[in-house]
């Protein structure tokens, strides 16, 4: 089989097996099959095979980078569609599917992946070179819109984390391989016919390659999309895109993570020590009066056991490690920070909406804004981010990772809700007729009710059961929709549960859902 032909055969192979993080490059329901299908250039699709080299590579890299920044492929349909898209058709800007995706990083991507061979990067060593100076907080593929001096490199934790993985003995918390990359480069299928002057010693030199830049791939995109669920036992590690202000100093150590579980006092001990050694308060209100609180890095169970009443089948528990500490809305967004942002106020329950009778009486500026979308949702995060004050302060905003929202929401609980295990309204905006954990009714509000108006979790977040369901980035397991999460005002609190996932299309809008959101600098 020919060299060509095997290429993005053997690109794939080494991206799955020389990174022990590659599977969180997967998108949920992903497949090499569905890859294949959109990865090759416009020139392997000619059948050129003057024209097959290292720039083949190069665009199929820009795919996977393109998949893992999204959430989904550059050019989707029947085999016949997608080869009339891959030769006359530009792909959609990274930034449409993921509106906060830095400038920089789309125009690296999309620079890989230019129709013509002699617009992409010249070689590996310039790919891997543009990463590498995107994630020390360069430029250089695009302009930063940040301001000049904006620290865009990842945090310090990480950066000593991710330095320390590469050279530290294996750990015991996370699979292992049990050959080093270059030996899996290795043992590759031997191929035959044009080679067009790639001898054996330039191949394997020319995967090596590929396979460190498939290393720097999964740093960049490893953040932006969520891994498969795995079974009890593996952990999945979560490197959150958040950077906190300012920098620790350097002779101070990192205290240690949040391991669930914990008690209240000891969640709120890690928050404070991690607020210290970052120099920043734990809890902070930003230019629209909004409030965030400091969510410290950590380990939990995401997901349910087994054990749990209404349990459902995509609740399987795994280990989850949230590796930088990220600052969460403590409260849902209001309608009065929607309409300060947006111009706008579509809540069902507000004064001019159509439930409007159900909140009369109720100061509904301080209810969660509902009937938004996903894009509302990330627009708002967009426009936030761009508020003058935001911009000169260098914050940017955006919705939190799903397992973001769960480690946050339980704050080191194990237990159906972070108040225990049972639950019949008196603690959460729920239906209480219908009680968890308790042959007790409690109230049924039959509304959104005002952000705060029940005890925060021991992290100090409101309203994390109940209220409105919480539009996440991520995207569900099959199709285009998209991670709600924490149940609504008029869910059965079983519905509200830590672990309880939900999914809806990205342009639904209902007056059950808001969003929360997460301050990535």
């Amino acid at each position: 089989m020919a060299w060509g032909r095997l290429r993005f055969w053997q690109i794939r192979f080494i991206l799955i097996s020389s990174v022990s993080f590659a599977a969180l490059l997967m998108p949920l329901g992903s497949g090499v099959q569905r890859h294949c299908s959109s990865g090759p250039p416009p020139e392997q699709v000619l059948g050129n095979l003057d024209a097959q080299g290292p720039s083949c590579d190069i665009y199929s890299l820009g795919v996977i980078l393109y998949e893992s920044l999204t959430g989904r492929l550059p050019f989707e349909g029947p085999s016949g569609a997608v080869i009339g898209q891959i030769l006359a058709v530009e792909p959609e800007p990274p930034s449409k599917h993921r509106p906060t995706l830095d400038p920089a990083l789309e125009a690296i991507c999309l620079k890989a992946m230019a129709k013509q061979a002699a617009s992409r990067f010249a070689s590996m060593k310039e790919f891997a070179a543009a990463l590498s100076e995107y994630l020390r907080g360069g430029a250089a593929a695009a302009p930063s819109p940040y301001p000049v001096g904006t620290d865009t490199r990842l945090p310090r934790p990480l950066d000593r984390e991710f330095a320390a993985s590469a050279t530290a003995a294996p750990s015991a918390d996370l699979p292992q391989w049990s050959e080093a990359p270059t030996a899996r480069i290795r043992a590759l299928p031997s191929t035959t016919g044009r080679t067009r002057g790639w001898n054996s010693a330039r191949r394997l030199r020319h995967l090596a390659a590929i396979a460190g830049l498939s290393a720097v791939i999964v740093v960049v995109g490893i953040g932006v999309i969520t891994a498969p669920r795995k079974q009890d036992g593996g952990e999945m590690v979560k490197m959150n895109p958040g950077q906190i202000d300012p920098k620790p100093p350097p002779q101070l150590a990192a205290p240690p993570l949040a391991i669930a579980p914990c008690t209240p006092e000891q969640a709120r001990q890690h928050q404070e020590a991690w607020a210290k050694y970052l120099g920043a308060d734990p809890f902070k209100t930003n230019s629209i009066g909004m409030k965030l609180v400091l969510i410290p890095p950590g380990k939990f169970l995401m997901g349910s056991p087994p054990s749990e009443v209404g349990r459902r089948e995509n609740e399987l528990q795994h280990r989850v490690r949230i590796t930088k500490p990220f600052y969460l809305g403590a409260y849902e967004v209001t309608q009065r920070e929607y309409q300060a942002v947006m111009g706008n106020n579509p809540s069902y329950f507000s004064p001019e909406g159509a439930g409007k009778d159900e909140a009369r009486g109720q100061d509904g500026s301080q209810f969660p804004v509902e009937n938004v979308s996903w894009d509302d949702a990330n627009e708002f995060c967009r426009k936030l981010s761009a508020m003058a004050a935001e911009k000169s302060a260098r914050r940017v905003y955006r919705l939190p990772t799903e397992a973001e929202w769960e480690y946050a929401c339980r704050a080191g609980t194990t237990t159906p809700f972070h108040f225990g295990g049972q639950c019949n309204g008196a603690k959460a905006n729920c239906n209480g007729n219908f009680p968890y954990g308790t042959n007790v009714k409690g109230p049924n509000l039959g509304r959104t009710a005002q952000v705060g108006s029940y005890a925060p979790n021991p992290f100090g977040l409101g309203d994390m059961h109940g209220n409105v369901w919480e539009w996440c980035s991520d995207s569900a397991a099959a199709g285009s929709f998209r991670v709600i999460r924490g149940g609504g005002w008029n869910d059965v609190p079983v519905v509200c549960r830590s672990a309880r996932r939900g999914s809806v299309e990205p342009a639904y809008r209902g007056n059950f859902i808001g969003f929360r959101v997460v301050r990535a600098r």
